[in-house]
């Protein structure tokens, strides 16, 4: 994860990433991250890969953060 974080500027767009990844890039608790996701219809969207796999898009998380930061 400590080299995903590393080059997320590096990433496509179309790359995924763990919610951990985004926890830390968005310096909050993971359990946040599922919350907002859930709640605040601005967070970017989780995708289901799988039972225990779900990852959100790069694209979508950069435009998060540009717009919190904005």
């Amino acid at each position: 994860m400590k080299a995903q974080i590393s080059r997320f500027e590096d990433l496509p767009d179309e790359a995924r990433v763990s919610p951990k990844t985004v926890s830390v890039l968005m310096d909050v608790h993971l359990n946040t991250v599922w919350r907002r996701a859930r709640m605040d219809p601005t967070f970017p969207k989780p995708i289901k890969l799988g039972n225990r796999c779900t990852r959100f898009l790069v694209r979508d998380v950069r435009a998060f953060l540009k717009g919190a930061t904005a």
